[in-house]
């Protein structure tokens, strides 16, 4: 997936691209952007694959999920064979980001070294916020790839680096707590 500081995402095969917007401190929006250089956009299929097809799910011109719904999350098809009893990217998203509450106290995280990407991210924004303090541009503002940004989706052998997927991509200096990884902006 690729991230577009400071806040798109690319789903891979680049078919949808998705932008965070914040509203003010507790409340976000998604504008997902979908299209298919080979056949006509399928509105009904997207809205069963974002998962926004049942009338429960979308309410009001809004996702209809919280904690006292159970972010409507279906049991039954959880017993069935469903692994999260949820349909479609967007209530699965939505019910992981809903759940951390309005304001996360990091302080409290346990994270793991699957979180090494959400770490990085998090340092490229506070360093973003820094360099527009010194009156800099912020990382990523005008990458060199510019028009080459894209998501992709291979299998490679294990001793290939991931970066080889993405030429021209570029790299930021790691610390060492996080040596292996590599953000791409």
């Amino acid at each position: 997936t690729a991230y577009v500081a400071p806040s798109t995402v690319m789903i891979p095969p680049n078919l949808f691209i998705v932008h965070d917007v914040p509203y003010d401190d507790t409340h976000t929006g998604w504008i997902v952007t979908h299209w298919d250089p080979d056949r006509p956009v399928d509105r009904e299929r997207m809205t069963r694959v974002m998962g926004l097809y049942t009338g429960d799910i979308w309410v009001a011109g809004r996702m209809d999920q919280s904690r006292e719904n159970n972010y409507r999350q279906n049991r039954g098809a959880m017993r069935n064979g469903s692994w999260s009893g949820l349909y479609g990217l967007g209530p699965e998203d939505a019910a992981v980001n809903l759940s951390q509450g309005p304001i996360l106290d990091r302080s409290k995280e346990h994270l793991v070294p699957a979180d090494v990407a959400c770490t990085r991210v998090r340092r490229i924004l506070l360093e973003s916020v820094a360099r527009v303090q010194r009156g800099e541009d912020p990382i990523g503002l005008h990458p060199k790839s510019a028009g080459t940004i894209k998501a992709v989706e291979e299998t490679i052998p294990e001793d290939v680096a991931w970066t080889s997927c993405v030429p021209g991509n570029v790299e930021i200096a790691q610390r060492s707590d996080d040596r292996a990884a590599v953000a791409s902006h």
